[in-house]
């Protein structure tokens, strides 16, 4: 063997052995990263928090059309079972009445009952689905430095998995931040972003304080835009709550 075939020959092993050994390192990393998340899962009951959202009707930039302001409270008994109570809503800058504010509330309510029981994304952690994606160490921008970034793509491209990344504490391999679009978009859907910023409560795990959602959807003769964001705060803990109080997951009372 010359000398460069045996350059070419050492180079091509040290490739495999480097492929091989990213993939279980981000393998090893990513077991701890789920461990942290499913004991923050389990710990997801009886709390109860202040809720802010902003629903929104934007324009081609982004700009604000229309918005709607929601204030409410949101009760979680466990991380399927969950309750909202919504106090008022204000939109463009006026109370709506109680007739017209029970009928946004109605329509929300009937949308969240019908997919109550539906799986709407297949999540790259859920062990369930984690062969399906593919993951590799980002780099994560200047103002994210402190953390470490996964990225991931789904190898099935469909509208169920998603192509994203997460940001990690890597002091404790909590998740602060998470940002996915639709691996594949379904007919009507020209554009969905869906991002959470979580932040470490008193009981040592992460929750969501923010959540992100813009779509832009297209179909005939129709073409829109929307942007939805919610904000939680006042977080409490081992609260119980009487069963009839999900009956129905929102609810309408003004203060």
């Amino acid at each position: 063997m010359n000398k460069r075939n045996c350059i070419i020959f050492i180079a091509s092993i040290w490739l495999v052995l480097s492929s091989r050994m990213t993939a279980e390192s981000i393998d090893s990393y990513l077991s701890e990263v789920i461990e942290m998340r499913n004991a923050a899962k389990e710990s997801f009951t009886g709390i109860q928090c202040d809720a802010t959202s902003y629903r929104r009707n934007v324009n081609g930039d982004w700009e604000v059309l229309s918005e709607q302001v929601w204030d409410k409270e949101l009760y979680v008994r466990d991380f399927d079972t969950r309750h909202q109570r919504v106090f008022s809503i204000i939109e463009d800058g006026e109370p709506l009445e109680d007739k017209k504010a029970m009928k946004e509330i109605e329509k929300l309510s009937k949308n969240a009952e019908e997919r109550k029981d539906e799986r709407r994304f297949k999540e790259p952690l859920d062990t369930l689905y984690y062969d399906d994606y593919e993951f590799s160490f980002g780099e994560p921008d200047s103002a994210a430095s402190d953390y470490d970034r996964i990225d991931y793509r789904a190898i099935i491209r469909d509208d169920k998995h998603v192509d994203g990344y997460f940001l990690v504490n890597p002091e404790d391999y909590g998740i602060v931040y998470t940002e996915f679009e639709l691996a594949d978009r379904p007919t009507g859907v020209k554009f969905m972003k869906i991002a959470s910023e979580l932040e470490q409560l008193e009981n040592g795990y992460y929750y969501p304080v923010r959540t992100f959602f813009r779509g832009h959807f297209g179909f005939l003769f129709f073409n829109g835009r929307r942007e939805v964001i919610e904000e939680f705060s006042n977080f409490k803990f081992g609260m119980e709550f009487p069963d009839s109080l999900f009956n129905v997951p929102i609810a309408y009372q003004p203060r």
